[in-house]
């Protein structure tokens, strides 16, 4: 029995761990403000698909570029909304 809550406190251990590696590695790819091929996407409050749909096409019709959803105008990670999560829906609606 001490085994077995030993072994899953070392996987929720390794799984924060691997967390935090992620969100560093994420941190170090995200541009530091936004310019007219960046955009960061607030997802707290769940960003309208609308909205989602018109930043892309705006993009689409200039240069291009990269939307980063779940990232606040300063560029603080905020995350993703539970409804945007499920990255093959978010991309087949767009």
């Amino acid at each position: 029995m001490a085994r077995t809550a030993r072994m899953q406190v070392q996987s929720v251990f390794d799984q924060q761990t691997a967390s935090r590696e992620r969100v560093s590695e994420m941190m170090r790819r995200i541009p530091e403000e936004e310019s007219l091929t960046v955009e960061f996407k607030s997802d707290r409050t769940r960003l309208p698909d609308r909205e989602l749909v018109a930043a892309v096409v705006c993009l689409a019709n200039t240069e291009g570029g990269d939307i980063y959803l779940g990232v606040e105008k300063d560029g603080t990670i905020s995350g993703l909304h539970v409804d945007h999560q499920n990255l093959t829906g978010l991309a087949a609606m767009i």
